[in-house]
């Protein structure tokens, strides 16, 4: 169990709960992807690539996501990323390191 930043919901291991204020906003498998490889570092386009979307629907879904997760850049979200992903090792992404 992640505290504050990140709370991972036991009744359902597929989806990622990110706190907000006082509700919480499920990251869809998708946005959980595009989340994954902005924590790995990886750029738009090669986000992208690996997903086999443009770069502007991972634009829209990084934006998404940090208006879900309450951040404003990157740096942020990959802070919270690295937490909330800490429990999945081993679990397919769809994206390669």
């Amino acid at each position: 169990m992640i505290t504050e930043t990140g709370i991972r919901d036991p009744s359902d291991s597929d989806k990622v709960m990110l706190s907000g204020s006082s509700h919480y906003s499920p990251l869809s498998p998708r946005e959980q992807q595009v989340l994954l490889g902005v924590c790995k570092g990886l750029t738009n386009q090669e986000i992208a690539n690996q997903l086999f979307l443009s770069v502007g629907t991972v634009k829209g879904y990084t934006h998404q996501i940090y208006k879900k997760i309450g951040v404003k850049n990157r740096v942020q979200a990959a802070r919270i990323a690295q937490k909330v992903f800490e429990g999945t090792k081993g679990r397919r992404t769809g994206l390669t390191q």
